[in-house]
């Protein structure tokens, strides 16, 4: 399957599709050794297919622009320090060698959200993230981060909640649904992955964006929107799919 991410690849489909089908239906994740006991999998197999399943996840998000009312807000992912030597910083917070910054989008209404890893928490790199992905007249809302501060001198509405003076809601104006959304990721990894690693960061954050968006549609529901981010398939290999997550 040419310009897909099996190209170049000999994994079964079958087996893709049924773990595929057990990611999107356990909801706190599905680890790899699991997978691996499960399907008498060689460890690098089973790896290699969660990660062919979390950027199908990738895929099918939709890549319209964030419009109506968005809230904004970054976030520590930790990532550990494998690889870094021994001279680092452990510090809690956005100044440790062992995080990974995100920024999180979530759309009011649709809950749509997705997140966009950072190189640091500049003014110029978050201001350029938003701008790629949020529709210019947006309204958004953040906390008081000075990298927002010129937000509504580029065409958005913007309102800020002060988390520094315990202020987390002024009527509509606050960012707890973005906060929520991250609330479930760290213990997520924590509990289910242990840790993970920089490079493969924006898959996980894939998959929570996509259990969180589409937490009201049904599993099979679900299955076929990792399908459609698919090119089309030929009616048979389409057919031999069905049948098996009918099974």
């Amino acid at each position: 399957m040419s310009n897909t991410v099996f190209e170049r690849t000999h994994l079964n489909l079958r087996i893709v599709f049924r773990i595929a089908i057990d990611k999107i239906f356990h909801n706190s994740g599905f680890s790899g050794n699991k997978i691996c006991q499960q399907y008498k999998l060689s460890q690098q197999t089973g790896v290699r297919i969660l990660r062919v399943v979390r950027e199908l996840m990738g895929l099918s998000q939709s890549k319209d622009l964030f419009k109506g009312e968005v809230e904004i807000d970054e976030v520590a992912i930790p990532t550990g320090t494998k690889g870094l030597g021994r001279h680092i910083k452990k510090k809690r917070g956005f100044g440790s060698d062992a995080i990974t910054p995100f920024l999180g989008l979530l759309e009011r209404g649709t809950l749509r959200c997705r997140m966009f890893m950072l190189t640091d928490r500049d003014e110029e790199t978050l201001l350029s993230t938003i701008m790629e992905n949020v529709e210019l007249g947006t309204t958004i809302y953040t906390d008081e981060w000075r990298g927002y501060s010129n937000l509504k001198s580029l065409g958005y509405n913007h309102f800020v909640v002060n988390h520094s003076k315990h202020e987390y809601s002024k009527g509509n104006i606050t960012t707890n649904r973005i906060e929520g959304f991250f609330g479930h990721i760290k213990p997520n990894i924590k509990g289910t992955y242990r840790q993970i690693t920089e490079p493969y960061s924006s898959l996980y954050a894939h998959e929570h964006c996509f259990r969180y968006t589409n937490c009201g549609l049904s599993v099979e529901e679900k299955f076929d929107k990792l399908l459609n981010s698919l090119p089309p398939l030929f009616e048979r290999d389409r057919q031999l799919l069905s049948n098996e997550e009918a099974a």
